[in-house]
């Protein structure tokens, strides 16, 4: 019971759904990434028309921020994966550890 002191709670970390979390994320890095253009494409301005170079430094910067939108949802979905990761590293200790204690547990 909780808060009484003599129970113990488990909390159960669902790993597949830290790696469903990542591999969403990771698809929606892709997606901007895709919508940004792609890595290495690059957006030009009308060269001559003072709206125009406007504009087209407007874009490219927000290219530059869908990008790193798209790096972030990256860097997201790395750290779900290796949450998940550790969890079940965790778990697998945990479980040699009890087994090798004997039925004491």
């Amino acid at each position: 019971m909780a808060g009484s002191g003599g129970g113990s709670e488990a909390i159960r970390v669902e790993t597949a759904a830290l790696r469903q979390g990542a591999a969403a994320a990771r698809a929606v890095g892709e997606g901007l990434r895709r919508a940004a253009g792609g890595p290495g494409t690059e957006v030009v301005g009308c060269p001559g028309f003072a709206v125009g170079a406007a504009a087209g430094a407007l874009t490219a910067a927000w290219v530059a921020h869908v990008r790193g939108l798209a790096g972030a949802y990256d860097g997201a979905g790395a750290v779900l994966a290796t949450n998940a990761d550790e969890h079940d590293r965790i778990d697998r200790a945990v479980a040699g550890s009890l087994a090798e204690a004997g039925p004491r547990w």
